[in-house]
């Protein structure tokens, strides 16, 4: 689904950008956040099996515990000292990790209404 992707660059898609291009099956990219809006994101595609980037999101972020938006993974990536989290997705699949407690959280998993008539 589309909507959950949308709302995440809206929300969270902003700073410098990092791309990860280290394996042709798996790739991914990080957006560290600017001073108004400071949580990043980090993604992870695949178009073989599942994998996982080690990925710099700033020092900034230490200690925030990020999960994926999308929910194909489970569980949490906490951000190191350096900056620095594991992410994965599964195979032929994508996944967004976002701080579990940045603003605007509150509106995954997204709802989206496709009657644009409202019938």
């Amino acid at each position: 689904s589309l909507d959950p992707l949308i709302l995440a660059r809206k929300l969270y898609a902003y700073g410098d950008q990092e791309d990860y291009w280290d394996d042709p099956n798996c790739i991914g990219w990080v957006r560290r956040g600017t001073w108004d809006k400071p949580a990043g994101l980090a993604c992870v595609m695949s178009n073989k099996g599942p994998g996982e980037i080690r990925m710099a999101v700033g020092k900034e972020h230490t200690g925030e515990k990020w999960n994926d938006v999308l929910g194909w993974e489970q569980g949490e990536v906490e951000i190191d000292e350096e900056g620095f989290g594991l992410f994965k997705c599964p195979g032929v699949s994508v996944s967004v990790w976002i701080n579990k407690d940045a603003e605007g959280r509150d509106q995954f998993p997204t709802n989206f209404d496709s009657d644009i008539y409202g019938k």
